[in-house]
C-alpha cells in the first residue's frame, strides 16, 4: 500500500489488516505517524518516496506482494491563471509519476494473477475549479491503468482504478468551505466515512478469484453527469 499513512491510506490499511490481509504500508516523511499506524494495525511499514525511481525499486525488492494499492496524491489548489508551472509539474510528479513507477514495478514483480488498484479521483472525470493540476495528474492515472490492464492481461494481472467518495483529509482541507459544503451536499446518502466504503470495496476486489480488469470503479454516493 503506497501512501499508507494518509487519511485514506490509513483507513484502507486498518480495514485490510482487520480482515487478516498482510499489509505493508509505505510512508515518506512522517515516521511517528507511520509508527502509530503500525502499532494500531500490526501492518509493516516501509519508508519510500513514491516519486523516486530507486526507492520504488527498492520497495519491490524488499517486499514481495500479491497485490498493490497505490494511494499517493497531492494538490496545489489554484485556478489556472494563477498556478505556477513549478507547482503544476510537482503535482503531476506526485500523482502521475508515482503511479507510473509503482505500476511498472508491480507488473515486473507481481506473481501471475496479482492485482493493481490505482486510486484516482472524481476530479479526473468531472473537473473542479482550482484543481487543474490535480485533475490532470489523476486523469493520467486512468490512462495508465487502461494500458497496464492490457499489458498485464497475459499474466492475468488485474489492473483497476478507484474513484473514492468525498473524504475529509489533508487534501480536502485545502479547498474552500463553500466548495466543501457543495461536495458534501452531492453525497446522496450522506456517507460520513467514504474512506471505509472504499476500503470495503478494495477488500471485495482483493478477495475475488476472477477479478475484473481495466475498469474505473466509483464506490461513491454521488451521481455523475
Amino acid at each position: 500500500m503506497t501512501g499508507g499513512t494518509g487519511v485514506l491510506g490509513g483507513a484502507l490499511v486498518a480495514h485490510l489488516c482487520a480482515r487478516n490481509f498482510a499489509v505493508t504500508a509505505t510512508f515518506c516523511r512522517d515516521f511517528e505517524r507511520a509508527q502509530r499506524l503500525e502499532s494500531a494495525t500490526n501492518c509493516a511499514i516501509f519508508r519510500c518516496d513514491a516519486t523516486r525511481e530507486a526507492e520504488v525499486e527498492s520497495l519491490f525488492e524488499n517486499v514481495a506482494p500479491d497485490a498493490v494499492i497505490h494511494c499517493v496524491g497531492a494538490n496545489f489548489d489554484a485556478i489556472l491563471p494563477r498556478i505556477s508551472a513549478q507547482n503544476f509539474a510537482k503535482t503531476l510528479e506526485i500523482n502521475a509519476l508515482s503511479a507510473f513507477l509503482a505500476t511498472r514495478e508491480a507488473l515486473r514483480k507481481l506473481p501471475d494473477g496479482g492485482q493493481i488498484l490505482l486510486v484516482s479521483s472524481r476530479v479526473a472525470r468531472v473537473g473542479m475549479v482550482g484543481q487543474s493540476a490535480y485533475g490532470a495528474g489523476k486523469g493520467a492515472v486512468l490512462g495508465l491503468m487502461k494500458t497496464a490492464a492490457l499489458e498485464g492481461a497475459p499474466r492475468k494481472i488485474a489492473v483497476n482504478a478507484l474513484l473514492p467518495g468525498f473524504i475529509e483529509s489533508d487534501l480536502s482541507r485545502e479547498i474552500s468551505e463553500e466548495i466543501r459544503q457543495k461536495r458534501q451536499s452531492e453525497n446522496l446518502l450522506r456517507d460520513p466515512n467514504a474512506a471505509h466504503s472504499l476500503a470495503a470495496f478494495c477488500a471485495l476486489l482483493l478477495n475475488c478469484k476472477t477479478p475484473p480488469t481495466g475498469q474505473i470503479f466509483a464506490p461513491d454516493c454521488r451521481l455523475e453527469f
